[in-house]
């Protein structure tokens, strides 16, 4: 039976450079006879609108395009209550998203795992009251180099941009004071990065074990980085950073369904890669199973 899939291409991604590739996609999608309907981004926001506008009329819909792209075309599904089966082709720099969900970087091989795939339910964050996330929330050190490195350097070198941005805010890294509270928990300290997320990948730099990550759990994974006092503190960190060992005292990790972040004045958070907002009280949730993807 033929089937009507929205087709939704961010031309500025990475791997969207040639025309040959969205016809490939195109191709790709048509090989079991569906019948695609493609409409391409201009601006921030787009695939959002459209999908809350038309996605219904459609029997999946299939994002071509970085984690940003991917965490509108949710958004947009969420707002509008569209339950129907969605497919990703990564086509961004870091591809996080794509990396926890085994979904290959090569995009013919992602159109194959699309057409032959089976929709499987995920959890999704929200942030606040309106703000969606596929797989992270973050705030403090190094956040502000996934949405500061330009996109034409992304495309050129990749994670690299990322590692250069964040090691200019090095001698900018301030702590914040916050309480943390979570399942009838509470922690108060100076931390100089926290993450809410629900992926083995963090920022293409942080990588988790495969045993603490369960995208369909109901939970996120919360990582909480305390204000390092001295340089034995800091390689500590970083220690555990690179091998995924937690099992010290300047590094809180725990899994949650709900957490509050209350901070002394309002801060800024990157949300799947881009710049959100924040307030001196902040809400993360988990939206258990509120997406289909195919896999």
């Amino acid at each position: 039976m033929k089937k009507n899939i929205l087709l939704i291409v961010n031309p500025k991604s990475g791997k969207m450079k040639s025309k040959n590739v969205f016809f490939d996609i195109v191709e790709g999608l048509e090989s079991d006879g569906s019948l695609i309907t493609t409409y391409i981004t201009k601006s921030k926001g787009d695939a959002t609108d459209i999908v809350c506008k038309i996605g219904k009329n459609y029997d999946s819909i299939v994002c071509c395009g970085g984690d940003g792209t991917l965490n509108e075309v949710v958004t947009g599904m969420l707002e509008s209550e569209t339950n129907i089966p969605l497919g990703y082709i990564p086509a961004g720099t870091t591809n996080d998203f794509a990396t926890t969900m085994n979904i290959p970087k090569d995009i013919n091989q992602a159109i194959d795992k699309i057409v032959t795939g089976t929709p499987k339910a995920i959890d999704i964050g929200m942030m606040g009251d309106d703000r969606y996330f596929t797989y992270i929330a973050s705030f403090g050190a190094f956040t502000e180099a996934s949405y500061n490195a330009p996109q034409q350097v992304k495309n050129v070198i990749g994670n690299l941009a990322y590692i250069l941005e964040g090691i200019k805010d090095i001698a900018n890294i301030r702590s914040y004071n916050m309480t943390v509270k979570y399942d009838d928990k509470e922690i108060t300290d100076e931390f100089i990065f926290g993450a809410v997320s629900n992926s083995t990948s963090i920022g293409g730099l942080v990588k988790l074990n495969d045993e603490y990550v369960d995208l369909s759990d109901g939970v996120f994974e919360v990582m909480l980085i305390k204000n390092p006092k001295t340089i034995i503190d800091l390689h500590k960190i970083i220690s555990s950073l690179l091998y995924s060992k937690f099992d010290n005292d300047l590094i809180s990790f725990f899994p949650a369904k709900e957490i509050e972040f209350i901070m002394e004045k309002p801060e800024s958070w990157t949300i799947d890669g881009e710049f959100a907002q924040g307030d001196d009280v902040v809400k993360v949730k988990n939206i258990h199973n509120a997406i289909k993807l195919i896999i």
